[in-house]
C-alpha cells in the first residue's frame, strides 16, 4: 500500500512561507531510504505547478481546491498532512487534517504545538531543519505509527479544538 502524504495551501509551492523548499529538501533526504522512495506519493493541492518533477518520488498536483467536500476527501485519503510553514499562528490545514483523522508532520513553531502533540498525533520537527522533517516523514510511513497518530489526532480535535470549544474559550476570556 502506498503512503499518501498531502501538502497544500493557496499557492503552495510559490509562497515561500509555506515551506515548499524545506519540504523538498526533506523529501530528498527521506528518499535516500529505498522503502520510502518506493512506497510514498506526495499529493499537492492549492497549486497547478510542476515543481515536483525534480523529486525522485511520485508527485501529483490536485490544483486549487475550493470545495470543502473535496478538501475533506483529500485529507481523509491521505496518510499524513505535511505543514512545513515558516510561520503560522493556528494553521487550518493542520486542524482540518486532524479532524479527518490524518496526522500532521510539521515544524514546531507558532501555534503548531497547540494543535499537534509530538509523537502522539504527529511529528513536530525542529524549526526549519529539513533533516528533522524527513525523520517525521519516515516515522509516519510506518503503518502502526500512522494508525495510532490518526486515532489520537481525531481525539485531540474532538476533545478541545472544535469550533464549540473555541467559542466557549473566547466567551470565558471575555467574561
Amino acid at each position: 500500500k502506498k503512503t499518501i502524504m498531502l501538502f497544500g495551501a493557496m499557492h503552495a509551492t510559490q509562497d515561500l512561507n509555506k515551506g515548499w523548499h524545506l519540504l523538498r529538501q526533506a523529501l530528498e533526504g527521506a528518499c535516500q531510504n529505498k522503502m520510502f522512495l518506493r512506497d510514498v506519493e506526495l499529493v499537492v493541492f492549492g497549486d497547478n505547478g510542476t515543481l515536483g518533477a525534480e523529486l525522485p518520488l511520485t508527485v501529483r498536483f490536485a490544483g486549487e481546491v475550493r470545495d470543502d467536500g473535496m478538501l475533506r476527501r483529500l485529507y481523509s485519503a491521505a496518510d499524513a498532512m505535511v505543514v512545513p510553514s515558516l510561520q503560522e499562528n493556528f494553521p487550518n490545514t493542520a486542524l482540518e487534517s486532524m479532524a479527518c483523522a490524518t496526522p500532521v508532520v510539521a515544524f514546531r513553531q507558532g501555534g503548531m504545538a497547540e494543535i499537534v502533540r509530538h509523537g502522539e498525533s504527529g511529528y513536530l520537527a525542529d524549526p526549519y531543519v529539513s533533516e528533522d522533517l524527513a525523520r517525521g516523514l519516515l516515522a509516519v510511513q510506518d503503518q502502526g505509527t500512522q494508525a495510532r497518530w490518526a486515532c489520537r489526532s481525531l481525539d485531540i480535535v474532538q476533545q478541545g479544538l472544535t469550533a464549540g470549544h473555541m467559542v466557549r474559550n473566547y466567551q470565558s476570556l471575555y467574561e
